[in-house]
């Protein structure tokens, strides 16, 4: 159960593992927010075109191509601001995605061999594996129970660099098929855009 400042932040997190990055946003933008692009501190957002296109003040800085689907880079110093219970949700919807650039590289590397034995097997794929499960694992244990407003904004920035760093350990893993614009590098990529625009500080 979710207060009326809160998201239903399992779901946010499942939904980004399985469906993918634009359907996790889509249901962040359900929340709270409803009916309006949120904003951060610099005024910045990053939303998918469906979103987008209900706003008419902010300039628009470019689009972003995912998979098929288009977001769009937003800016509006005058909404720029900060939603505690939206924060916490965008730092599960990264924390999802990175469960699924996990899931994707356990899968590929199982899947190729070496002198015969899975890639997943061998010794130093094995620990750099457990180095980006470990990261993951040290954001899980501060956000599980955090409610809206616990964490402030030095604290969400630091729980994101560390998303990003688990995304950049598994992408060197897939090699190049990681990189590929429709591959999951491109999905890891827009996620640290997310992560720039809503955890930058607030223009001077």
């Amino acid at each position: 159960m979710t207060s009326h400042d809160e998201l239903p932040y399992a779901t946010i997190r499942a939904t980004a593992r399985t469906e993918g990055l634009v359907a996790a946003v889509l249901l962040l933008h359900a929340g709270p927010a409803a009916g309006r692009v949120v904003y951060g501190p610099a005024g910045h957002a990053l939303v998918p075109r469906e979103v987008a296109s209900a706003e008419t003040t902010a300039t628009s800085l470019g689009e972003v191509a995912l998979h098929g689907r288009s977001l769009v880079a937003l800016r509006e110093p005058a909404m720029a601001g900060t939603n505690a219970a939206w924060t916490l949700g965008l730092t599960w919807l990264r924390y999802g995605l990175s469960e699924g650039l996990l899931e994707h590289c356990r899968s590929y590397l199982g899947g190729r061999t070496s002198d015969g034995s899975p890639l997943l097997l061998l010794q130093l794929v094995k620990a750099q594996l457990a180095e980006a499960v470990i990261e993951q694992l040290e954001v899980l244990t501060v956000i599980e129970g955090a409610r809206p407003g616990d964490l402030d904004h030095d604290h969400l920035t630091v729980l994101h660099q560390r998303i990003t760093l688990a995304d950049r350990m598994l992408l060197r893993l897939l090699g190049g098929s990681g990189f590929r614009a429709d591959g999951p590098g491109q999905s890891a990529h827009v996620s640290e855009l997310l992560a720039d625009a809503y955890t930058g500080r607030a223009a001077k």
